[in-house]
């Protein structure tokens, strides 16, 4: 018995021996944890003391002293990134907001910024941009964006520099008639795109279509024409090497690993090589425009942003370094916001039908022709009709609006970094600061907002919308987007032809757009999907003609074939019949067919052809028959 008391003595010390062994290892290893957290405690506890409440006076009144400034502490930051990945991060600025009030202070992994959720604050720092200067976005451990960039641009540039682009850049973005052509002819194609996906749809109710590719590719595209007179080809190619090197650079500058892991920015990994090595051939798309804009004769000729930029008629212009920048900033800036905001219209337009046909039949009745309508604005100024009437086209502007207040492509604002000591809220902001404008929890926020989650383009009527400073997805003040007027111009002209064309609906009840959770600019899912159906009266011809003649759009019409007209598409209406002529003799089938707009000859199945006839009022001719005996 003592023998046994022995081993079960020695069984009981090495148990204990082990458990102690092991509570040693937990708490070496939780020893430099806790350390790193008291430490960053004290850290964020001796930042938020840099943020003094400060007193202020009213004539002879003074006011309460305020209390110390709200902190969002980095763990509480970090816990919500990690522990809740259902929730998308702007509805938790809407939980920030609620908890924190109108200013707070919170940490963007070791950097301190002030956040705002209110006009009265926003106003303050839209107007006093000297002091709430734009942040250099190596300071926010973005290296890679302000290499491509640069500071020389009308989006970063702060002082005098930035005056001095500003008043160079302003009339050439702002000549938005110019580029009326380019948005037609890219919704034209997207529509043409998304009507061959709806026919071959084996129901006449239409098909759900993914539209994240097909928003990206009209924005790209528009952007590059418009801006540098570069056609990425999006629309009609998936992929090449100007998409290619566009997304991944937006893709990887834009990561919020390298901005939480700035150490990723400096190590020698494949992802920076592929990065360096896409920007340079971005860069060279934009070199070899400008090079090949300054060899042209005709310094008259207009058509894109950069053509204006380098032929403007200002004694002062932009140096190559400075045109280089401001293009791919203005690309950057304008290509995958608009693609945004046309996901978030089109969403709310199926989302409430009355409204959408309701617009569809104003755009209707404004603009009977599209084609003629929208291809002839650019020879014209800004007193052009159309132009006037597409820009008091309000009821589809209000609906824009009203979509981008609830769906707006940014959170945030690009932060600012104050250049002196200054006060906001009450409290004494160092030089130095971060501070951020919260746009999702302002446009949100009841204090500013009547029934803020209600969606109702009314708010935009009149004068209805008095607080310039609670609508942000354009900022405000003197640095209000320059490209505003850019993006509605061509989201309405887009719009126009897309209501044309199609009835558009939500895939089920309750259907929401589904946000990339770590996207900058609130871009949606590659699933994001809304469901199109042709409308009655775009509805293709039952055909099956081969072996047709054509002649080219350029071509005048022969008037030995003009009695050949199959049909015509007048104002309005879309292929309306018209009695064959004495040559009917000549045609052996008289049924139709639709062919593909950009080809000059072939056949495609699905889609129409449009010739313009300066002969006559048609817009529009086709003219698919057989001959036998002309020429």
């Amino acid at each position: 018995m003592g023998s046994l008391a022995c081993v079960v003595s020695a069984l009981a010390a090495s148990h204990q021996g082990m458990l102690a062994a092991r509570l040693a290892w937990i708490l070496a290893l939780l020893g430099p944890v806790a350390l790193s957290a008291i430490c960053l405690h004290l850290y964020c506890l001796r930042v938020r003391a840099k943020f003094k409440p400060l007193r202020t006076s009213t004539g002879s009144e003074k006011t309460a002293l305020p209390r110390a400034i709200p902190v969002h502490g980095l763990f509480a930051t970090v816990s919500e990134i990690v522990l809740r990945r259902s929730t998308l991060l702007r509805n938790i600025d809407l939980e920030r907001m609620k908890k924190h009030g109108d200013i707070y202070l919170m940490f963007a992994g070791p950097l301190p910024v002030i956040v705002v959720t209110s006009s009265s604050l926003v106003e303050k720092i839209s107007k006093d941009y000297h002091v709430f200067a734009k942040s250099d976005p190596r300071a926010l451990n973005m290296p890679y964006y302000f290499k491509w960039v640069g500071s020389s641009n009308v989006v970063l540039a702060n002082g005098d520099q930035w005056h001095r682009i500003r008043q160079l850049t302003h009339p050439a973005l702002n000549s938005v008639h110019v580029f009326s052509t380019v948005f037609n002819d890219k919704a034209r194609f997207l529509c043409q795109a998304l009507r061959e996906k709806v026919a071959a749809s084996t129901t006449a109710d239409g098909m759900s279509i993914p539209l994240t590719r097909w928003l990206k590719a009209v924005s790209l595209d528009s952007a590059g024409a418009a801006l540098f007179g570069f056609d990425f080809k999006h629309l009609q190619e998936l992929s090449n090497p100007g998409i290619d090197a566009m997304d991944f650079v937006i893709a990887e500058v834009f990561d919020p690993a390298r901005m939480a892991l700035p150490l990723k920015n400096r190590l020698p990994l494949e992802s920076n090589r592929k990065l360096e090595k896409c920007m340079k051939h971005l860069d060279q798309l934009v070199l070899d425009m400008i090079a090949s804009i300054r060899q042209e004769e005709d310094e008259h000729e207009r058509g894109n942003v950069l053509k204006m930029l380098i032929h403007g008629q200002r004694c002062e212009t932009l140096n190559t370094s400075e045109l280089r920048n401001n293009i791919i900033a203005m690309v950057l800036a304008s290509h995958e916001t608009t693609q945004v905001s046309l996901g978030g219209v089109l969403y709310f337009m199926a989302k409430y039908p009355a409204l959408q046909e309701k617009l569809r039949n104003e755009s209707i009745a404004l603009f009977p022709d599209l084609d003629q309508a929208f291809s002839h604005m650019e020879s014209g100024n800004q007193n052009n009709s159309t132009y006037r009437t597409l820009r008091n086209f309000h009821s589809l502007g209000n609906f824009i609006l009203e979509s981008l207040r609830l769906y707006s492509p940014l959170a945030n604002q690009n932060p600012r970094t104050t250049s002196s000591d200054t006060e906001l809220g009450g409290y004494r902001i160092p030089k130095g600061t971060l501070v951020s404008m919260n746009i999702h929890a302002i446009h949100m926020n009841p204090k500013e907002w009547d029934r803020p989650e209600d969606f109702n383009p009314d708010r935009f009527a009149g004068e209805s919308c008095e607080n310039k400073f609670a609508y942000l997805p354009f900022g405000a003040g003197p640095r209000l987007c320059a490209g505003r007027n850019f993006t509605l111009m061509e989201q309405k002209i887009v719009l126009c032809h897309l209501l044309r064309h199609f009835d558009i609906s939500l895939p089920h009840s309750g259907y929401k757009v589904p946000i990339r959770r770590g996207s900058f600019t609130g871009l949606p899912e590659n699933s994001f999907e809304l469901h199109f159906r042709l409308r009655a009266e775009m509805a293709p011809c039952p055909a099956a003609m081969t072996g047709v003649t054509i002649y080219s759009a350029q071509e005048p019409l022969p008037e030995e074939v003009k009695p050949c007209i199959l049909s015509v598409s007048y104002p309005g209406h879309w292929f309306a019949p018209l009695p064959l002529s004495p040559y009917a003799a000549t045609i052996e089938e008289k049924t139709m067919e639709w062919m593909d707009p950009s080809a000059s000859s072939g056949v495609r199945s699905g889609a129409p052809v449009f010739w313009r006839w300066s002969l006559a009022t048609m817009r529009a001719i086709r003219i698919p028959w057989r001959r036998t005996s002309m020429p």
